[in-house]
């Protein structure tokens, strides 16, 4: 695995960049769930994913760095 691709509405790929999109490969859906300040996630900053959904359109969760996708790694 080593990413979670969040988005504002479910299937709606429209803000994510191409290049990533393709990076990423085949998507297998996960789970859908209400957002909120108060909502606690494993291994994320809710406000900071929040922030990434309102500026971007998308939040992309890391969680295997070495799984990263080529287009998201720094240059």
């Amino acid at each position: 695995m080593g990413f979670y691709l969040y988005l504002l509405k479910k299937d709606n790929f429209d803000s994510v960049p191409p290049e990533l999109l393709r990076s990423l490969g085949k998507l297998d859906f996960s789970l859908e769930f209400n957002l909120h300040e108060g909502r606690k996630l494993a291994k994320e900053d809710p406000a900071i994913v929040i922030s990434n959904l309102k500026k971007l359109g998308f939040h992309l969760q890391i969680t295997d760095p070495l799984a990263a996708p080529e287009a998201f790694k720094l240059r």
